[in-house]
């Protein structure tokens, strides 16, 4: 059987002992491995409870507004992962907005060469005639 699931080998082979039909020769753990493999080529989680807003949020809230502690480890981890992951995210907005403001301050610098010079340029040929 494929195991795509690290540490839930026990738990799948019991499910596909549960669904077998000696008699008739059916057996699910092919189904079991096409789900797997349906869910990580789109880039899910191999397990379907392991994202989403009843294992993300807490489940329970304060009535004055305070924050809520984790009420799992995995929540913790999950929220120090996205707050790297924001942090990252707004580190490279602020480089695109310093290169795009670099990229304006040397088009200034261009433009304002360029028009320094203009008035140094003389017409030559049939244009210093008319």
């Amino acid at each position: 059987m494929l195991n795509c699931m690290p540490g839930v080998a026990s738990s799948a082979s019991l499910l596909t002992a549960a669904f077998r039909v000696p008699s008739a020769g059916l057996r699910t753990s092919s189904c079991l491995a096409n789900i797997c493999w349906y869910r990580l080529r789109r880039g899910l989680p191999p397990n379907g409870n392991e994202r989403g807003p009843l294992t993300d949020l807490p489940d329970w809230t304060f009535a004055d507004g305070r924050p809520t502690p984790f009420s799992t480890s995995g929540q913790q981890r999950r929220h120090a992962a996205n707050r790297q992951v924001a942090q990252q995210a707004l580190a490279a907005m602020e480089s695109v907005d310093l290169a795009a403001k670099a990229d304006e301050l040397r088009q200034r610098v261009q433009q304002a060469e360029a028009e320094r010079l203009r008035p140094g340029l003389r017409p030559k040929g049939d244009a210093m005639l008319a």
